[in-house]
């Protein structure tokens, strides 16, 4: 064995060798350079050694050896010693400075290591033949005792194979230690992360726990293996608190290893890259799997494979996995709720109110050194409230962003910001309404800055969210596409082939299952808004939807719902209406095992009926709702079932109680799901409902008004129904007996007491602010909260307004005092103004499709109470008629926007216009009364005769008065000897043309006849009013004193009948069919 360790001149053959082979055609470099060792150095012992997993060089960079270079000391030096690139590396990060260094990339090279009081010769060569797939091969040939060898290449490669300041990071097929993510880890603690308190505790407990519990798995015969899976919005602290968890495993001694799957794609196959994962992983146990974005990393390709890594058909003991996703619905059943899998699932919901305002602080603290930028307390609690439904990634983009502006505008000219502080003060908070005090606050904040800046980030980045939500939805409806676009355009706005046969076919068929998906998911994005539809758990249908488990009628329902509601071409029409009938049948064909599922499927059916004025049969399904759900027992609160199950049954009843909204205010014989039977707390706030998190709700009615109670936008709607509903019942009582002044005057005070404790009963976020339609989650529910509660007290204080149509009668008036009169009688302009100007931020700040028709009732009370008012001198403070006309208009066109063919709306649609025109002053002069036909007037009056008990009676229900039933008791029993019964009584066979015209096709539209007649009405008995002492007005000629008073023959064909349950017409009982000694507690 010749003294290769003073020999250093044969180093030249051998890298004569690797350069010879370097520069010609490569076979096999590692067994050409251990040839030539060989050769250079005959009889030395070689061990070889990969660099990938025990690198010498690192080993002897942490302090554990030295390496000086081996240097060719013969005359004939022809090769060089090494071959190495010298590159300049830059600073990783500029912003943390330094001038970057000199580092050299060695393929080939030789040097002396010495170790332990070892010395090796060691030759370095990059082995690469350029037509391995894998990643570079370097190997390390140690020239010395094959003992001493052994031991060190043991040594190295144990120091190798544990972490130093660095995390496992596999990416693109293969394994490397990163000390960037490590960097990144240090920077994260559980005290920065904003969650709920129990959450975090738990997530803490439960990574802790797993690892400290070996032992106990054991003792059970358990597999010591655990899955988690953290889901919800994006930005909302999954990759903090994974981050978090790294930092805290780390710090536990001994460290708890953390390996972190960035991607499956590789050099080789992605089974391959599950099986590399998997196999380090049990290298590497105990250890912290981590897989984000799970949704997006096992795709339909490989799920078989990873369902049976992660079984463990190897062992998995010691790894606890931990998945993120932003779409728990999208990851496969197998994967999200099969057992000893991922068994834990944790939600990162959208921040509420209190975690707003504590990631506000934390700007605040960060800010806390800037002296420049002004930042209170106040900021941090104002920020929270316009912020609802953001996640702290996009309220953190709205801090940088407004920094931002802030430093630009500063930076020019090196002048500092002037603003223009233009005061756009919405006329709604001016108003002292009933204790109602403007907000200030918000206009004190405008002094400063950062808080005018943050303002203008969060609106834009409001629309952002909302374009970013809607992107991914079918398209509305073409109806005024241009032709060519009709043709070319698929059911989903894309480009269709022309033997495309993806829309619908003729009987109806649902279309596809992806289709069908987005259906449904524009049911949640768009009429889910609607409180009336809000029924419905979007991950629960979602998850049976994609399970294939959903309930074929409820399929169908939601789907010709969507369809109909948003005017989604081609199915709007056919399809929608084929889906609806099916969904029907399906429900008949059960109608006597009712279930939940059913149930929801009939409240969408019924909606269905209304929207496209099937009214008689929506009213009869109406009634099957209510029966089935009193047969479920939903009627009452079952407090052993889980949150959830309680709350999707609180929330169906809730829906059928509101369908009697649509037939019946007040009177009890069409009432299906009266209030008095329903013994259950109100549906719960959005938050708490979508994530299955208890919490307390309050009654239907108030039971104190002293303490604001926690109430969501939903249950506000549920509450201002039944309140109006019972100001509508005052109403009644007023027309039909007396009512003390005294007694009046309290119940109006306790109903102005009730509706200011439920506006301070709803959350911060909720309450308006002129900006709430740009940021606030769903506009539609939060339109229709504010309209209603404006409406409620519209409809409380018309009965002050004397001459109008809705008002009580003068009578009623006597013993009120004048000024209690007239305050009430300008507030109710003051809010009928105030739904005006609501409907105008609405308008201007969000573009939803589709809004409730209750709010187009508001709109057309208020435009005909601030048209009346702009006629008299009922309020000291009025508009002018061109300002009225100007509202009246704008009324219109909203009610034009969102109910352009909505049956239900049309009626108000067509009187409103025919005020509009009466009320212009270039109709005044062409505004003669149209007397009508002698066959039109004789048939209306056959029809009151042979129906008046019948509609009249029903005339405070629109739908009901629409849905054209006809009593048909005559057709049944014999005839009648003659002249036992009065003439007026007609077969249906004797209705005149135009009545005849309107049964045999409800759809035609035939234009009203408007005259006026002094004759009364047969089979109504006209009572004189008593003469009103101190009466304010007169009364005006398009509205009357009171019904009895006013001309019958003005509305044909149930054009009274036809607007909605809300009009409140005051009518005598005997109208109905009553005697005037009914118990007022029937009311």
């Amino acid at each position: 064995m010749d003294n290769y360790l003073t020999k250093a001149e044969s180093a030249e053959s051998v890298a004569g060798a690797f350069f010879r082979q370097a520069t010609a055609k490569r076979v096999d470099t590692d067994a050409v350079i251990y040839n030539s060792i060989t050769n250079a150095h005959p009889g030395v012992p070689i061990t070889t050694v990969p660099e990938w997993n025990c690198s010498l060089r690192a080993y002897a960079a942490s302090g554990h050896a030295t390496i000086e270079a081996a240097q060719s000391t013969g005359d004939q030096k022809f090769w060089p010693d090494s071959l190495r690139w010298t590159v300049f590396l830059p600073p990783s990060k500029r912003l943390d400075g330094g001038e970057g260094i000199v580092a050299d990339e060695v393929f080939f090279e030789s040097y002396f290591y010495k170790w332990q009081n070892q010395t090796f010769l060691v030759y370095f060569a990059d082995g690469r033949d350029g037509q391995e797939p894998w990643p570079t091969v370097r190997n390390q040939y140690i020239l010395g005792d094959k003992g001493a060898a052994r031991t060190l290449v043991e040594t190295a490669g144990r120091w190798n194979s544990v972490l130093h300041d660095e995390i496992w990071v596999f990416n693109q097929g293969y394994w490397h230690k990163d000390t960037t993510l490590y960097r990144a880890i240090q920077k994260s603690h559980w005290e920065d992360v904003i969650l709920d308190k129990s959450l975090k505790e738990d997530l803490v407990d439960t990574v802790q726990r797993f690892f400290d519990s070996r032992d106990e798995y054991d003792k059970l015969r358990v597999p010591w293996k655990r899955g988690v899976i953290f889901y919800g919005p994006p930005g909302n602290g999954k990759t903090i608190s994974i981050k978090a968890t790294m930092h805290t495993l780390y710090n536990r001694t001994p460290p708890i290893p953390t390996l972190y799957v960035k991607s499956l794609v590789g050099f080789a196959p992605p089974e391959y890259s599950i099986e590399s994962i998997f196999r380090k992983a049990r290298q590497e146990a105990p250890c912290y799997l981590v897989f984000e974005d799970l949704d997006s990393l096992v795709t339909d390709q490989v799920r078989s494979f990873f369902l049976n890594a992660v079984d463990g058909l190897s062992e998995n003991e010691g790894i606890l996995m931990i998945g993120s996703t932003n779409h728990l619905d999208r990851l496969d059943p197998g994967i999200a709720k099969r057992p000893s899998r991922f068994d834990r699932k944790y939600l990162f919901p959208d921040p509420d109110f209190g975690q707003r305002v504590k990631y506000c602080h934390y700007w605040q603290k960060k800010l806390s050194d800037n002296k420049e930028i002004g930042f209170p307390d106040e900021i941090c609690e104002a920020t929270a409230k316009i912020t609802d439904a953001f996640s702290f990634a996009y309220i953190q983009e709205a801090f940088v962003s407004a920094l931002l502006e802030i430093a630009r505008e500063k930076d020019k000219d090196g002048k500092k910001e002037v603003d223009d502080l233009k005061e756009v003060q919405d006329r709604w908070e001016l108003l002292e309404l009933d204790g109602v005090k403007p907000d200030l606050k918000e206009k004190d904040l405008d002094d400063y800055i950062l808080w005018r800046k943050l303002k203008h980030q969060i609106e834009m980045l409001r629309k952002e969210l909302a374009k970013e939500r809607t992107s991914n939805l079918p398209s509305p409806s073409t109806s005024q596409k241009s032709e060519t676009q009709q043709r070319l355009l698929s059911p989903f706005g894309q480009p269709l082939a022309e033997n495309d046969h993806s829309t619908p076919s003729s009987d109806g068929a649902l279309p596809g299952n992806d289709e069908v998906i987005s259906l449904i998911e524009a049911y949640f994005e768009h009429i889910y808004a609607l409180p009336w539809y809000a029924f419905l758990h979007q991950r629960s249908v979602m998850q049976r939807c994609r399970e294939g488990k959903i309930e074929d009628c409820l399929k169908l329902a939601i789907c010709a719902v969507t369809a109909q509601r948003l005017q989604l071409e081609p199915y709007c029409r056919e399809s929608s209406a084929i889906w609806a009938q099916k969904a029907e049948d399906i429900l008949l064909q059960y109608m006597e095992s009712p279930s939940t599922s059913r149930l929801q499927a009939l409240i969408l059916i019924v909606r269905y009926r209304v929207e496209v004025g099937h009214f008689s049969r929506a009213f009869m399904l109406a009634a099957l709702a209510g029966r089935s759900a009193v047969a479920l027992r939903l009627n009452y609160e079952r407090p052993e079932l889980r949150f959830l199950a309680q709350e999707v049954r609180r929330r169906l009843m809730w829906s059928c109680f509101a369908l009697d909204g649509n037939f019946s205010v007040g009177l009890r014989e069409f009432e299906t799901s009266p209030p008095e039977h329903v013994f259950l707390q109100l549906p719960c706030p959005e938050t708490a409902f979508e994530e299955d998190a208890p919490v307390a709700t309050a009654p239907l009615r108030a039971t104190s008004f002293d303490k604001p109670e926690r109430m969501g936008t939903y249950a506000a709607c549920i509450r201002l129904q039944a309140i109006r509903t019972d100001i509508m019942r005052l109403t009644r009582r007023l027309a039909s007996s007396f009512v003390p002044p005294d007694e009046l005057m309290h119940i109006v005070r306790r109903f102005e007491d009730e509706l200011q404790h439920l506006y301070r009963s709803l959350a911060e976020s909720d309450r308006y602010n002129p900006k709430i339609f740009s940021y606030c989650a769903r506009p539609a529910r939060i339109l229709m909260v504010h309209e209603c509660w404006h409406q409620a007290y519209t409809d409380l204080y018309r009965i002050f307004l004397t001459g109008y149509r809705e008002a009580a009668p003068p009578s009623a008036m006597e013993g009120v005092p004048r000024e209690e009169i007239l305050r009430r009688r300008t507030l109710c302009l003051n809010h009928a103004l105030s739904i005006v100007q609501i409907f105008t931020a609405f308008s201007e700040q969000c573009t939803v499709q589709t809004i409730d028709f209750d709010t187009a009732i508001c709109a057309y009370h208020s435009a005909r109470i601030i048209l009346f008012n702009a006629q008299t001198d009922v309020v000291t403070q009025s508009l002018s008629m061109p300002a009225a006309l100007e509202k009246a208009a704008f009324c219109q066109s909203i009610m034009n926007r969102y109910f352009r063919d909505s049956p239900v709306v049309e009626p108000m649609k067509r009187e409103l216009e025919m005020l509009i025109a009466r009320n212009s002053s270039e109709n005044i002069a062409n505004s003669a009364v149209q007397v009508p036909s002698e066959e039109v007037l004789e048939g209306h009056l056959s029809r009151l005769a042979d129906e008046a008990r019948t509609r009249q009676r029903l005339a405070i229900h629109s739908l009901i008065g629409r849905a054209d039933f006809v009593d048909d008791s005559n057709e049944v029993t014999s005839p009648a000897p003659p002249g036992e019964y009065p003439s007026s009584t007609v077969n249906a066979g004797e209705r005149p043309l135009r009545q005849r015209l309107i049964r045999s096709n409800p759809n035609v539209k035939v234009a009203p006849q408007i005259f006026r007649t002094h004759g009364s009405l047969i089979g109504v008995t006209q009572s004189p009013q008593p003469k009103q002492t101190d009466q304010l007005i007169e009364p005006m000629i398009n509205e009357p004193t009171n019904y009895a008073q006013e001309d019958q023959n003005q509305w044909l064909d149930g054009m009274r009948l036809a607007f909605n349950p809300w009009m409140g017409w005051p009518e005598t009982l005997e109208t109905y069919g009553f005697t005037q000694d009914l118990d007022d507690d029937y009311f």
